[in-house]
């Protein structure tokens, strides 16, 4: 026996089939109706969650910190990265979707917020904003 398959278009069709046994000898015909229905459109992806961080806050010593809470997010980590070292100046992990530090040292300084998307095991990264610290002689 073989089997091949046929993609058909949709509409309806008549099939006809007939058993030939190992002496060549053909049974009778079986006539059936066949209707092809059109595939259900392919459901569209869902939208990539997005994880937005508002502007820096400051408010004397201290710089505030906010962003919006996507779907599935678990907990949040925000990094505050030197411009001068590229290394992490403060990197923690936190539940809330607001957060106050004290002010980081003069620099430059990158920061973004990355949020743990336990269900698809991965992060997702907010956008960045770059900090400006001036030494204390340079400020007004």
């Amino acid at each position: 026996m073989r089997i091949d398959e046929l993609v058909l278009s949709p509409g309806r069709y008549q099939v006809r089939i007939r058993g030939i046994d190992g002496l060549g000898l053909e049974g009778l015909s079986s006539c059936h109706l066949l209707e092809v229905a059109k595939p259900p459109p392919a459901p569209s992806p869902e939208p990539e969650p997005q994880l937005r961080l508002e502007p820096p806050a400051f408010n004397g010593a201290w710089v505030s910190f906010r962003w919006n809470q996507p779907p599935k997010a678990n907990h949040y980590r925000l990094l505050i990265i030197s411009e001068q070292t590229g290394l992490p100046l403060f990197s923690r992990r936190f539940e809330t979707t607001v957060l106050s530090v004290p002010l980081p040292p003069p620099g430059r300084y990158r920061v973004s917020v990355e949020a743990w998307l336990a269900a698809e095991s991965r992060w997702l990264r907010s956008n960045r904003y770059r900090l400006v610290i001036p030494p204390p002689w340079a400020l007004p």
